[in-house]
């Protein structure tokens, strides 16, 4: 009956074992893509994830200036993978987007977007 008893244990211990682990929430997409030049700073920019986002606890976006260029942000209504950011004027050069966001699995993701601008807007 032992016997029985740790082969039963073991069968079960491998069937938990061979359960993929639950992969965190991570950017699918984003507009502009990162590292891309564009000719003016975008009056809206996305950030798509590969699930549905629960909370937006901070965007930041920061040009030349140095000054937060993010007029505001929230989740898209429509679809609640994607965090969209409307943004002030803000002149040329590299911009850095910085975000935390919580994702369906209650993990928090914290992630940056690089991108320029070649003109002003």
């Amino acid at each position: 009956m032992t016997h029985v008893r740790a082969l039963a244990l073991g069968a079960s211990l491998l069937a938990i074992s061979a359960v993929p682990a639950a992969a965190h929430t991570t950017v699918s997409a984003s507009k502009p893509a990162a590292n891309a030049t564009v000719a003016v700073l975008p009056a809206s920019i996305s950030v798509t994830f590969d699930a549905r986002l629960l909370r937006v606890e901070r965007v930041i976006l920061t040009p030349p200036s140095g000054k937060n260029a993010v007029r505001s942000f929230a989740i898209n209504a429509k679809n609640k993978r994607q965090l969209v950011i409307k943004t002030k004027r803000a002149g040329s050069g590299q911009y850095n987007l910085y975000w935390k966001v919580t994702g369906a699995d209650g993990h928090t993701i914290t992630g940056r977007l690089r991108f320029k601008t070649t003109r002003a807007s």
